[in-house]
């Protein structure tokens, strides 16, 4: 990515949106500290005026004008050691006692410029004053230097100032780096999709092992690709299954067309080929409807027709519905089944799949074969099953038996389209179920396990 390009991607934004960040804050910060610290310096500055303030009054209440003028003389004699400064003046301004250079001024607090005055004890600088009522028509003014606070504040200033520029600095150090790491990861995530737009829908993106953010989208993205992948599998594979498994019943569809065309048929024979064509005919369609069938299944779109379904119930109507078919075949039908198997799902959907198992085995074993129908609870989740003990499957064909159009070699001359276990796989792949085949010794058992839930769980 070229430099320009990376002035308007993410990675600089944000350094930059954080770089700003930071030296607002520590703009903010200094400036917060540089107050309190202020404040905080002359509010004990202020405290240890009054005091004194008070201590002077005190002692004066307890005597006259004359003790108090005559103190604050004292304490400003050339052999005193200082730090405060008196005045004593009247309330017309004129001068009484103590350091002349001080200002007289209204009762409360003021600030004093001592620059030009030759006679302070502090030399040059801020004066903080602190006048009040010394008694009939006298104000007494005590003050303290506050230059060094001024000199404090100043320096404490330069020092915030310094750290905003290394805070800034090091805030744009900091940026960099994240930026670099930041369009580091998005360039690996961009170069894996150019290599899968060019058609190595193989690849996935690399994972760090950080745990981070970008790993997390990463391994979405290769879940999300993985699905892709799998669904044009599945597509690839469904053309193929469609182009072998449906050429035979066209094939015999136009033979038969064909022959009753050339040859000098009866009207009975044409009658016989028009409806082996249309017996052709209903079981393409049959077949195109399973397919369209599993397609909307599979992509969720039924998911929203989910409720609490008794899966109890469903496996007993099942059963009743094939009783009469199971009798005529020579099958015996048998239930365990247990109450309050509830679980989330599409009840006409269930019905599909333990239809489609139990006329499975009714197909495809010998008569005298026994069928149980049971439902067990599995820790919070509930399991159903379809056992039989006919001839089976292979070992070796067991996990192919959920596909498309599989067929095992002597169920090819039995009527069906090879769709019905697919169905049922991709119903219970949509409840959030887990189907399994494997051999009953001998028989077949077909297993779903469902997880526990109810329709809100189920459709979040």
């Amino acid at each position: 990515m070229r430099f320009p390009d990376r002035l308007r991607g993410v990675g600089f934004r944000s350094a930059a949106l954080t770089t700003l960040l930071v030296l607002m804050s520590m703009v903010a910060l200094g400036a917060a500290v540089y107050s309190v610290v202020a404040s905080a310096l002359e509010a004990r500055v202020r405290a240890r005026i009054e005091a004194n303030m008070a201590a002077v009054l005190g002692n004066a209440s307890a005597k006259d004008e004359l003790w108090l003028i005559a103190e604050i003389n004292r304490r400003t004699s050339p052999d005193q050691s200082r730090r405060y400064v008196y005045s004593i003046a009247a309330t017309d301004g004129v001068h009484v006692a103590g350091d002349k250079w001080i200002k007289p001024s209204a009762i409360g607090w003021s600030v004093q410029d001592t620059i030009g005055e030759s006679d302070t004890p502090f030399g040059g600088g801020r004066v903080l004053i602190l006048t009040a009522a010394g008694g009939p028509g006298l104000l007494l003014s005590i003050g303290r230097d506050i230059q060094w606070i001024t000199e404090a504040e100043d320096r404490l200033l330069e020092i915030l100032m310094l750290a905003v520029w290394a805070g800034l600095v090091l805030a744009g150090l900091t940026s960099f780096v994240v930026n670099r790491l930041i369009a580091r990861r998005l360039d690996v995530l961009a170069s894996s999709a150019s290599r899968i737009m060019e058609g190595n829908l193989a690849h996935r993106i690399p994972l760090t092992g950080a745990r981070d953010d970008f790993d997390h989208l990463s391994r979405v993205l290769n879940d999300m690709l993985d699905r892709i992948h799998d669904l044009m599998s599945n597509l690839e594979q469904v053309t193929n299954d469609i182009a072998h498994d449906l050429r035979t019943p066209l094939g015999r569809l136009r033979q038969g067309l064909e022959l009753a065309r050339r040859g000098q048929s009866s009207r009975e024979d044409y009658s016989r080929a028009i409806d082996g064509a249309i017996v052709e005919a209903d079981g393409l369609l049959t077949t195109f409807t399973s397919l369209l069938r599993i397609a909307q299944i599979e992509a969720g779109a039924r998911r929203s027709a989910f409720r609490a379904v008794d899966l109890g119930e469903v496996l007993r109507s099942v059963a009743e519905a094939y009783e009469f078919d199971a009798e005529e075949s020579g099958h015996v039908l048998r239930l365990a089944l247990i109450e309050g198997a509830v679980i989330a799902g599409d009840r006409d959907l269930l019905v599909q799949v333990f239809a489609n198992l139990i006329e499975n085995v009714l197909t495809h074993t010998p008569a005298g074969t026994s069928v149980l129908i049971e439902i067990e609870r599995s820790g919070d989740g509930v399991v159903a099953r379809v056992v039989d003990d006919g001839p089976g499957v292979p070992p070796a064909e067991l996990g192919k038996i959920f596909g498309r159009f599989y067929r095992l070699e002597s169920s090819r001359t039995t009527p069906g389209t090879g769709l019905g276990l697919s169905l049922a796989a991709a119903v219970a792949k949509l409840h959030g179920a887990r189907v399994k085949a494997s051999d009953n010794h001998p028989g077949l058992c077909v297993t779903l396990t469902f997880p526990a839930g109810t329709p809100e769980r189920a459709s979040s």
